[in-house]
């Protein structure tokens, strides 16, 4: 019975990547999410230089808390790259990984993810739960300028 459960399981879970990807408008090739291939300049960082940057940033920072289990996380990452690219100049875009900064995300109260907060004069003025379309992150990162 154990088997079966794990298959159940496995085959649920597989089922709702596809339609976590399938749901912020990502097509889908071998199981994965289409990647964007321009330029990123969005910055994997630790919770040292999260606090670092974020104390210290003359513009707005975008901070999206991810970990690389969560599909919805993985389908979210091209936009935030292409994202980071265009709002090169007007915004610095982070990613933190919540399996390996869980005090930071807790000190933050990140409940779910993907979870994207953004922070000017470092504190914490707005967030977004969970992904979704391109063009809305795109409106959302200019109303924070």
């Amino acid at each position: 019975m154990k088997t079966n459960r794990t298959r159940i399981f496995s085959s649920l879970t597989s089922w709702a990547a596809i339609l976590s990807v399938a749901a912020v408008g990502w097509s889908q090739g071998c199981g994965r999410a289409a990647s964007y291939t321009g330029p990123s300049l969005v910055q994997h960082v630790d919770a040292d230089a999260f606090n670092e940057i974020v104390d210290r940033a003359a513009v707005p920072v975008v901070v999206n808390f991810w970990a690389p289990w969560c599909p919805p996380c993985r389908a979210l990452s091209p936009t935030l790259d292409k994202l980071s690219a265009e709002f090169e100049d007007r915004l610095t875009v982070l990613k933190v990984n919540v399996d390996d900064n869980q005090a930071l995300a807790e000190s933050l109260e990140i409940r779910s993810i993907p979870a994207t907060l953004v922070f000017k004069e470092g504190r914490s003025v707005d967030s977004r739960i969970g992904g979704g379309r391109e063009d809305d992150f795109r409106e959302w990162f200019a109303a924070q300028l």
